[in-house]
């Protein structure tokens, strides 16, 4: 019976929606009350409530859960995967301050333990994206979806590493494929918006808002597209406007990206000094994207701005430190 609930509980993780997580992690604290001894079933518990704070209730009550899961699941057994994985899930949220070299090294960890952990592979690749060792990454992800092609997960991220590698049309089509599978799905809905934005398809931008909202009303990060849409529009007073409800909405696990974002609507209202005060904001809390920010065409106003450029600097030593460590892995 405890294996059934965790095999249910499994199947319900793959869709990213506060029902689905919350009704996962009930199968999964019954399947632990019937066997206290089940290591897998309390490292996915920790998965799972790490998917509770990072997208649904932040604070520290799920990630309390988190780690107490995940720490039971060590002790049962130090050489499971799942509890690797959890571990490496566990460091790498905002209430851990995003601790990209301990996280790769565990969710390696878990690949050493199973080559074949598709998930290990897709939180390691999300992780790779945002410290901008992209083709690493896509080659990871791209493992994933030859076993599972309908890996909502891997999809959705190939399409943000083809974002930050200015291949728009191809992330279109990558998060165009996750949200038919799961229209719902969160995090597909976060990010369809800017494959239509960075392309310049400026009339289509404010359905993939409209359409995110239905699952994600009160978001900043899509307050922080439309900084972004009207900054392009040149209308500064509706920019800053959409950059106060950005700045003020309270973001989830993708802060940093908002951040991001609105740096760039900064800059296409003329005012480069917030902007890099966000970018070195969001590189310290989650995303040391040296190829993103270089290669991103909202920001090429910075490119002969000196804080900028020594902002670059940093993140061009900090991106060439994660190649040598995790790049050939």
């Amino acid at each position: 019976m405890a294996y059934e609930l965790f095999l249910r509980a499994n199947e319900r993780l793959l869709r990213l929606n506060r029902w689905d997580t919350r009704t996962a992690i009930d199968m999964l604290e019954s399947a632990t009350q019937m066997d206290a001894k089940f290591t897998d079933a309390w490292a996915r518990l920790a998965a799972a409530c790490v998917l509770m704070a990072g997208n649904f209730e932040p604070g520290p009550h799920w990630i309390l859960k988190a780690e107490k899961a995940m720490r039971r699941a060590v002790s049962l057994d130090r050489k499971n995967a799942d509890a690797q994985m959890a571990r490496g899930r566990i460091l790498w949220t905002p209430a851990k301050k995003f601790q990209n070299r301990p996280a790769l090294r565990a969710l390696g960890e878990a690949l050493s333990l199973n080559p074949g952990h598709q998930d290990a592979q897709v939180w390691r690749c999300l992780v790779l994206l945002h410290v901008g060792l992209l083709e690493q990454a896509k080659e990871g992800l791209t493992a994933v979806m030859t076993a599972n092609p309908e890996n909502v997960f891997a999809l959705t991220f190939l399409g943000q590493i083809d974002i930050f590698a200015g291949r728009y049309n191809e992330a279109h089509d990558y998060y165009a494929r996750a949200l038919a599978i799961d229209p719902g799905s969160l995090w597909a809905n976060y990010f369809a918006p800017t494959a239509a934005l960075y392309s310049k398809r400026f009339d289509r931008v404010e359905d993939k808002i409209r359409n995110a909202r239905r699952v994600a009303p009160d978001d900043p990060i899509l307050a922080s597209y439309e900084a972004i849409l009207w900054g392009n529009r040149g209308e500064k007073r509706k920019t800053e406007q959409a950059i106060g409800r950005a700045m003020k909405g309270k973001s989830l696990f993708h802060t940093h990206h908002t951040w991001h974002h609105v740096a760039s609507a900064y800059t296409l209202i003329g005012k480069p000094a917030p902007a890099v005060a966000l970018l070195r904001r969001a590189s310290a809390f989650g995303l040391p994207n040296y190829p993103a920010f270089r290669d991103d065409p909202f920001l090429a106003p910075l490119q002969n701005y000196q804080p900028f450029l020594r902002l670059m600097a940093d993140l061009k030593r900090e991106w060439s430190s994660y190649e040598r460590e995790f790049g050939r892995q």
